[in-house]
């Protein structure tokens, strides 16, 4: 059992010095309702790039892109692709580039 933290002193899933992509949510998402992609950056980095993929390894949409601060982060991917056109269902794939490294994540866009 790990201790509580102090109050007044901030949790946060992800682990300190880690470029990590947390699980979708929700997940399945629904189709038009799009889905919350979470991350955590252990620095500033002026290079980020969080996609995401349908199974067939295509992007589908970029859904953040550019510099970023350290900390937690989170983008909203609204289920369309570039184009604006509404994603199946199906599986899919967010992928976070980064300065200093890669991290993935699968998640299931449902009817």
């Amino acid at each position: 059992m790990s201790p509580t933290p102090p109050v007044g002193v901030p949790t946060s899933p992800f682990a300190p010095g880690v470029v990590e992509l947390a699980a979708a949510r929700p997940n399945p998402a629904r189709p038009g309702s799009g889905t919350s992609l979470s991350f955590s950056l252990p620095r500033a980095m002026s290079r980020v790039e969080l996609s995401v993929f349908d199974l067939a390894g295509r992007r589908v949409a970029t859904v953040a892109h550019g510099p970023l601060p350290a900390g937690p982060q989170s983008a909203h991917w609204n289920g369309s692709d570039a184009q604006g056109v509404r994603a199946p269902s199906g599986v899919y794939f967010a992928r976070l580039i980064t300065e200093d490294g890669v991290a993935t994540g699968k998640f299931v866009i449902a009817r």
